[in-house]
């Protein structure tokens, strides 16, 4: 699949390689252009939503207005589109991504990835995550305590993902009793699952919980254990976030790096070797957008969080995961692993 993949993206970038030359100035170069965004999950679940709804406004606030169209490529949690940005991809500024925020944890762990999340030029994050732990109301399970004595059924989605890793490193490092079931396709087909009985719990936005699924919360259908973030959310003051619930100063540590993908959040992208003119309008166009009135009140009216931030600090933070000490992050693989 990855080897047709890259033949498909081979056959457009020929395509397009004549379009694409040195221009004297930023709006010169993208004028009349098109720009490919891959999409590292399927069309239809937030992360594509979010990504189309970017793709939407972002030509408008680079110089030139280029066109962008969106090509989904998901796969082992966007590994597969991380390698095809790194590998195949032109590195003219035509092609960009939406990944998933673990692209720097997946090759911290030598998962399988063909990419340095280091070398990628990253463009800029709209939001970052807001990930919280949840449970059923008819399970045994109501909190982290609990969860040390009881089995909670978790369901997750790709082993490489971050619900899937937290729950492993809360059964290793905390001594939680996460039955791990692998293989939902996002969110919204975990929350189906608890709704009928095959699992107990998972993680997901906070966003998305309180405002898309509120009747949830209303309803009390489901309880908030724990937060993923380096701090407390101003919105769950009671809510303890997975750094707090670590017993042991590594154990924080690696909760704190589990923790960096909600950081790096929903993220841009673009192959290395980006030259400085393509980088620099596709930075400044991404941070113009990101300030401008009409792309946040249409945010607003769907309801999709918006806390910023910009590429050249998205790639410090990328840097700064990488550069993690090796018995760090063998702890780190091992915490992680089923």
């Amino acid at each position: 699949m990855m080897r047709k993949f890259a033949i498909a993206g081979l056959s457009a970038c020929a395509i397009v390689a004549g379009m694409w030359g040195t221009a004297a100035t930023a709006e010169d170069y993208y004028k009349g252009k098109q720009i490919t965004m891959i999409v590292g999950y399927a069309a239809g679940g937030g992360f594509d939503f979010a990504a189309r709804l970017v793709a939407r406004y972002y030509g408008q606030y680079i110089p030139g207005k280029p066109t962008i169209v969106v090509q989904n490529m998901p796969g082992a949690s966007s590994v597969k589109a991380a390698n095809f940005l790194y590998n195949v991809a032109r590195k003219d500024g035509s092609m960009i991504a939406a990944l998933g925020s673990t692209m720097a944890l997946n090759k911290l762990l030598g998962r399988p990835a063909k990419y340095n999340p280091e070398k990628l030029f990253w463009i800029g994050r709209i939001a970052a995550g807001d990930s919280v732990g949840i449970v059923w109301h008819t399970a045994s399970v109501k909190s982290m305590a609990d969860a040390m004595t009881k089995q909670l059924i978790w369901a997750t989605g790709s082993p490489m993902g971050p619900t899937s890793m937290t729950g492993n490193a809360l059964n290793k490092l905390v001594g939680t009793k996460f039955k791990i079931i692998k293989g939902y396709k996002g969110s919204s087909p975990m929350l189906a699952a608890m709704e009928r009985g095959e699992v107990e719990g998972t993680a997901i936005g906070w966003s998305v919980l309180s405002k898309r699924k509120a009747h949830l919360l209303r309803d009390k259908k489901v309880s908030v254990f724990y937060f993923m973030g380096y701090d407390r959310d101003p919105e769950l003051p009671d809510v303890p976030t997975l750094i707090e619930i670590a017993k042991t100063a590594e154990a924080k540590k690696i909760f704190k790096l589990l923790s960096s993908s909600e950081v790096i959040g929903r993220n841009f992208s673009a192959p290395p070797g980006l030259s400085a003119a393509a980088g620099k309008a596709l930075r400044d166009g991404f941070d113009r957008m990101v300030n401008d009135k009409a792309f946040l009140d249409d945010l607003k009216k769907r309801d999709i969080p918006i806390s910023p931030m910009g590429g050249a600090d998205l790639q410090k933070v990328v840097e700064e995961v990488m550069a993690t000490d090796a018995a760090l992050a063998e702890r780190l693989k091992w915490a992680t692993t089923p």
